[in-house]
């Protein structure tokens, strides 16, 4: 929620500007539904992390079944999404919920017990699956439509990506087992959702200035936009490095007051309404400039109702007892 908070709050004041500084208002609403598009990660991410308690004891009880019945919810909602188009959203979390399932699965080495030709075979299986569905004209065949609201053949995708994931594991150890790469993905991984946060609203304000230069804007799909690709994105890593110096610090683990409540559920609740309110929004009705502003103000309240909340992480474990995936996952708070 912290680096959240700080991108949308510097988003709506940047915006802010630019439109009392003359530029057009359809352009600055143009550029804020843009470079605001991956914001409803956020809410996924939260659904599923918010869920964990509850879905990692449901895996440890019965993992197929598990995966199975929120499968079964996804296929449901799906069906039903005609008739009742708000509904639809329902997959935000049931469909991420059952992709995380397959990481508990992983998590459990339940993949790493299937043999090599038997994993290919599931990567042909979902990606023949999930063309007869678009063949169909059961599901749209661009994946893009099929993501907002999500729907089942984003867990094909999921399953198949597991699978090359196993597939790959042989290949990728003994690669990841050398320092500099350690490193890389250490210091890549601690960053992440910083990268991820801010590489749209860098990427809209760069061409936002290009537009005032005389550097001709090749269009888009042609064959010089292609060769242009590798420099746009050169200059992106560029503008993303200043930007993770300076907030990818909000990634880190938070330090908490001396005083904590014993029971946080009423804070942890409040804080996921402040969140899930702009997001639903926003993925219902589009992104505006108002709303960028109230999701910064949401994010905000959602920090300071979260403020002084522990939730119970145990740090040690007995020698040679192992982790069940469920705990794996479990967040640090």
């Amino acid at each position: 929620m912290r680096p959240a908070a700080v991108l949308l709050a510097a988003m709506f004041l940047g915006f802010w500007m630019a439109g009392r500084l003359g530029v057009h208002p359809q352009v600055v609403q143009l550029m804020a539904a843009g470079a605001a598009m991956p914001l409803w990660f956020l809410a996924a991410y939260l659904a599923a992390q918010l869920a964990i308690p509850v879905l990692a004891a449901f895996h440890a009880r019965g993992p197929w079944l598990a995966i199975g019945s929120l499968t079964a919810l996804v296929v449901a909602v799906d069906c039903l999404r005609a008739t009742l188009p708000l509904l639809a959203y329902a997959n935000l979390v049931f469909l991420w919920c059952a992709v995380q399932q397959l990481g508990f699965l992983a998590a459990d080495g339940r993949f790493a017990r299937i043999s090599r030709s038997r994993l290919l075979a599931l990567v042909l299986t979902a990606h023949l699956l999930l063309g007869l569905l678009t063949a169909l004209g059961l599901y749209p065949v661009n994946m893009l439509v099929n993501l907002n609201p999500p729907n089942l053949t984003l867990f094909l995708l999921g399953v198949s990506q597991v699978a090359l994931l196993e597939l790959a594991r042989p290949a990728l150890a003994p690669l990841c087992s050398l320092g500099w790469v350690r490193t890389v993905l250490r210091v890549a991984g601690g960053r992440s959702l910083t990268v991820y946060l801010w590489h749209l609203p860098l990427l809209a304000g760069m061409s936002g200035l290009l537009l005032l230069t005389p550097v001709p804007m090749p269009a888009s799909g042609s064959a010089e936009w292609w060769w242009s690709r590798p420099l746009v994105l050169l200059a992106l890593v560029v503008l993303l490095v200043p930007a993770v110096a300076a907030f990818g610090r909000l990634e880190e683990r938070p330090t908490a007051p001396p005083r904590f409540r014993r029971r946080p559920a009423f804070e942890v609740a409040g804080a996921a309404v402040f969140v899930f309110i702009p997001a639903a929004a926003a993925a219902v009705n589009g992104l505006t400039l108002g709303l960028l502003g109230a999701a910064a103000a949401c994010f905000l309240a959602a920090l300071a109702f979260l403020r002084g909340v522990r939730l119970p992480f145990r740090r040690g474990r007995p020698s040679g007892q192992e982790m069940t995936a469920g705990e794996e996952a479990l967040p640090a708070e």
